[in-house]
């Protein structure tokens, strides 16, 4: 993953994109462990966004909602249960909103992730 003029070597599967629909890296957060998951998305203008899923929500049929959060705003992301028991499966949900301008997030678990 390259930010700024750095490079940073992060294990790469889950699966975050950009505001805007431009160009994104995936990212995990190795350092949460196998109980959870940190999601991360990337755009063209350095605008990012994370919030973290914690394993054990996986299974919450209730759904749960999440804060993603950057440096100058931050946005709620809901997901349903069926959600996180599709995401809890391994397969990636689409969750896209509009609040301030356009987000889509695409969020896979990552293999190495809740096992």
């Amino acid at each position: 993953m390259r930010i700024g003029g750095a490079v940073v070597a992060v294990p790469s599967v889950l699966y975050a994109t950009s505001c805007d629909g431009g160009s994104f890296e995936e990212s995990v957060d190795a350092s949460l462990g196998r109980t959870s998951f940190q999601v991360m998305n990337f755009d063209s203008a350095g605008h990012t966004h994370t919030f973290t899923i914690q394993c054990a929500e996986l299974s919450n049929a209730n759904g749960m909602t999440y804060t993603a959060v950057n440096d100058t705003h931050n946005h709620t992301i809901s997901l349903s249960g069926g959600q996180l028991a599709t995401i809890s499966n391994g397969d990636p949900v689409v969750i896209s909103f509009t609040d301030g301008h356009a987000h889509t997030f695409t969020i896979m678990k990552p293999d190495n992730a809740c096992n």
